[in-house]
């Protein structure tokens, strides 16, 4: 991530360093594990549908903005990607169903 991208998110360069090294190694399994929970929850969202909804609608949209840009975890690219497999992850055309139906549709 640039460093101005950083800022904006408000992490500073050396806070990511261990991450980044370990991206340029190859290492993606080191470079996750090197990623504070903290980091992660400044940058992503996830969980139920019900965190969803609280952080578009209670941060997101109070905070003055209207658009979102979404995306999902496809659970084989994560496997050949990282090697890592998360017990309970939808399949990537059942995560888009469950946002739709229980994210969207909740919105006005």
């Amino acid at each position: 991530m640039p460093p101005a991208l950083l800022e904006r998110h408000g992490i500073a360069p050396e806070e990511v360093a261990p991450v980044n090294e370990a991206f340029v190694a190859g290492d993606v399994r080191r470079a996750l594990a090197a990623t504070a929970d903290a980091i992660a929850d400044r940058l992503v969202v996830a969980g139920t549908s019900d965190d969803w909804l609280h952080w578009l609608t209670e941060t997101y949209f109070a905070s003055g903005l209207d658009h979102a840009l979404v995306s999902f975890t496809d659970p084989f690219t994560l496997r050949a990607w990282a090697g890592i497999q998360v017990e309970g992850l939808p399949s990537l055309r059942e995560q888009i169903r469950l946002f739709g139906e229980r994210v969207l549709s909740q919105l006005s």
